[in-house]
């Protein structure tokens, strides 16, 4: 019965060791060593999305042989070349003031209504609803990223203005 007991406590803990580990993967990054061709597939032949800067830090989703998958605004995955970014450690850091911060979050939204407006005048959504989306998408991932630059930060900061701007109603 002790053996049982003990038995079953060690696959209850190696359980729970292995859904912790599975929920808490801390995220990874890739830093950008020169400005480097951003692309919506993993191809020198794919739409070019956005060019980072020199430095520019994004969210490492996934990588193969040549490519380093990051994560973008739109949400979709675009591909960086593997020779033009490294894997890096990467803290967070926001503008200090909450004017700052607003302002970035008011670009963020400003940006949005542009790519929509110019997805929607160049493929109307009533006559192609794939390249519409298609297209605001890349705009968005474009028009975020200079964002960005503008304001001196990087990518994942962003997200973390946006989220706290939606919180607070901004």
């Amino acid at each position: 019965m002790l053996l049982k007991k003990k038995k079953n406590f060690f696959i209850t803990l190696i359980l729970l060791i292995f859904l912790a580990n599975l929920g808490l993967a801390a995220p990874r990054f890739i830093e950008t060593i020169r400005n480097a061709n951003i692309r919506a597939g993993a191809s020198t032949r794919a739409t070019l999305v956005a060019t980072s800067q020199k430095g520019d830090v994004f969210q490492l989703i996934n990588e193969n042989d040549k490519w380093y998958i990051v994560s973008m605004f739109s949400g979709d995955e675009r591909y960086i070349y593997k020779t033009l970014a490294r894997i890096t450690a990467y803290t967070p850091t926001l503008p200090e003031t909450i004017e700052q911060r607003r302002e970035v979050f008011q670009a963020w939204k400003d940006a949005d209504a542009s790519a929509q407006a110019e997805a929607d005048r160049r493929y109307p959504p009533d006559r192609n609803l794939k390249r519409n989306l298609n297209y605001m998408k890349l705009q968005v991932d474009r028009k975020k990223l200079d964002i960005a630059h503008k304001f001196k930060l990087q990518p994942p900061d962003l997200r973390r203005i946006v989220l706290e701007g939606n919180f607070k109603g901004w």
